[in-house]
């Protein structure tokens, strides 16, 4: 076994080599780069643990687009607002392809719990901590935050990879999607399978999974195939708003951490234009202009989707006098409007009000003394802080009411 092992290895790696000397060359220059290695590139420079700020160093010492190699794979990193509007909005058309990425394959869907968007996509209304789906949604999000940067781990950039061993190395992460990948298929057919009877009995609350239901039966289009788009297409609604907004209030929690000059600044405001008796409301957004900030500052500090998900160039194209190959080449900018934007937003800024309108969130640890959280990140499909210790505590007599 590990003779045959070995010989795949050798192989791949010598095919990898004659490719990369028998490709053809263009006569314009690649976007500046740092010196690579032979045939692996830049696979051993760059970071597993967040990426993305190792990539942003690099753009301030090399410019705003720049060129990396990874085995057989061009990236191409945009790093600034700019760039990434002149060519992934201005010239969508040329880069609204996704590359096949074996990782997210095996992994399908990432997914949080977030009773808002369970309700959008499939009706479906979380009232208890012994929901059925939790478990399912809790092990699929943990499946994908810990499978690695979409698209840039050694599978992804070399497919072949998925054929080997787990215990091969850069296979790690594609051993770990299999493992979780069951429960991503019960994540796809449970919900699905509970709307349909629900729609059968006439008791299907109003979402995007039974319209999409619906449309089908009028189109006389219930076909395997149909149910297959129609699922992913639902997994998606429901996993683009969970994970980020999870990541976001999971950012938001450490800022309030280590910051709490701003909730007692917060909690004024809420007191102040928020009648006592009930939790805070969207109608109450203007007159909470401080919380509006914590909310936009939330998003700055640090970047729940720091590289989105890369895109791949339909035809070569050229920017600035350098050449961006499809040959391959892969697009780490993700500058596009959100559809959900204005639904993730309401949400997260109703989730922040709401906490800080009942919570006092404290640096302390289970001793009770004062502890200063370090900013660690775990990076994955979203970006968000890793386990660390503080108190929260319900601000006084009123919140306990409320919370109760």
């Amino acid at each position: 076994m590990m003779g045959n092992t070995l010989t795949l290895a050798v192989l791949s790696v010598t095919g990898l080599g004659f490719w990369l000397k028998c490709r053809n060359k263009s006569s314009l220059p690649l976007p500046l780069g740092l010196p690579a290695d032979p045939i692996i590139g830049h696979l051993r420079l760059i970071p597993p643990e967040a990426p993305a700020d190792k990539l942003a160093e690099w753009g301030r010492m090399y410019g705003d687009v720049i060129h990396l190699r990874v085995l057989n794979r061009d990236l191409i990193i945009l790093n600034t607002a700019e760039v990434a509007s002149d060519l992934t909005d201005k010239r969508s058309e040329n880069y609204n392809d996704r590359s096949y990425f074996p990782v997210l394959e095996q992994v399908k869907e990432e997914t949080k719990v977030n009773p808002r968007w369970q309700r959008v996509a499939y009706g479906h209304e979380i009232n208890s901590n012994d929901d059925p789906y939790l478990k399912i949604a809790e092990d699929s999000g943990y499946a994908l935050t810990h499978c690695g940067p979409v698209g840039a781990t050694p599978v992804d950039l070399l497919p072949i990879l998925q054929y080997f061993p787990s215990c091969f190395p850069g296979v790690y992460f594609a051993g770990q999607a299999r493992i979780f990948s069951k429960y991503i298929q019960k994540l796809h057919e449970c919900p699905f399978s509970e709307v349909r009877k629900a729609m059968a009995a006439g008791t299907a609350k109003p979402s995007f999974l039974s319209y999409d239901l619906e449309r089908l039966h009028r189109e006389g289009n219930e076909t395997p195939e149909e149910f297959v788009e129609v699922k992913g297409a639902v997994a998606v609604v429901y996993c683009a708003g969970t994970d980020t907004t999870w990541a976001n209030l999971s950012i938001f929690m450490l800022a309030m951490t280590l910051h709490p000059e701003c909730q007692v600044r917060a909690h004024g405001e809420i007191d102040a234009h928020v009648d006592g008796s009930r939790l805070s409301e969207m109608t109450n957004r203007e007159s909470l202009p401080f919380i509006d900030c914590i909310l936009n500052e939330t998003y700055r500090w640090l970047n729940a989707v720091p590289s989105g998900v890369p895109h791949k160039v339909v035809e070569d194209d050229v920017y600035r006098g350098m050449l961006i190959p499809k040959l391959g080449a892969l697009i780490f900018a993700n500058i596009r409007i959100c559809p959900g934007r204005h639904l993730a937003d309401t949400s997260h800024l109703i989730a922040i009000a709401t906490i800080l309108s009942l919570y006092e969130i404290k640096a302390r640890g289970p001793d009770g003394k004062e502890i200063i959280p370090e900013i660690a990140l775990e990076s994955g499909f979203t970006v968000h802080p890793k386990p660390y210790e503080c108190v929260v505590q319900t601000r006084n007599e009123r919140a306990r009411k409320l919370v109760k």
